[in-house]
């Protein structure tokens, strides 16, 4: 049985190179890859699949989203319609907002072997903050192999209230 692999990332601040460089990193491995799965996303999500979509044509691309692909990024939708083999959208009343990207989150992983994340800055000491943090450390529980991309160029995001008083950037 081949790999199925799950990708998760930053929204700002990856690199087009920095994915490129672990797709190629993978390609070079000779992985049997049976599946790889998105989250759909702006940033890490959309550079994944698209570059995917061009080193690795033979291998199925599932994009899985919270609600549908409409209410995503207006940065991410075209990419996913474009280049997604087949799209998951968890559209339930019980996942409302946030619930519903964890929830998201949670189905990329239980479907894993594997999972690739790639951070929009240098290496911090704790890589279990938001989304992809909450992939990484689900994943490990799971023990799920996991490894981990770090944009060498960008210090990561201050502490404390930053992200109250700059939102659009959390």
């Amino acid at each position: 049985m081949g790999k199925i692999i799950t990708f998760t990332g930053s929204r700002e601040g990856v690199r087009w190179d920095q994915v490129k460089h672990g797709l190629r990193e993978l390609r070079e491995r000779n992985y049997d890859i049976d599946q790889m799965i998105f989250g759909g996303a702006r940033g890490a999500d959309t550079i994944a699949l698209i570059a995917a979509s061009y080193l690795f044509p033979e291998v199925h691309k599932l994009v899985i989203v919270p609600n549908t692909v409409w209410h995503q990024p207006k940065a991410a939708s075209p990419a996913i319609v474009r280049y997604a083999d087949e799209i998951i959208e968890m559209k339930h009343p019980a996942f409302p907002q946030v619930r519903a990207y964890y929830a998201r989150d949670d189905e990329m992983v239980r479907r894993a072997t594997h999972v690739i994340a790639f951070y929009g800055y240098k290496r911090c000491p704790n890589i279990y903050v938001g989304g992809t943090g909450h992939t990484v450390l689900n994943a490990k529980t799971r023990d799920i192999k996991v490894k981990c991309y770090f944009n060498d160029r960008l210090d990561p995001p201050p502490r404390g209230d930053w992200a109250k008083k700059n939102p659009k950037n959390s």
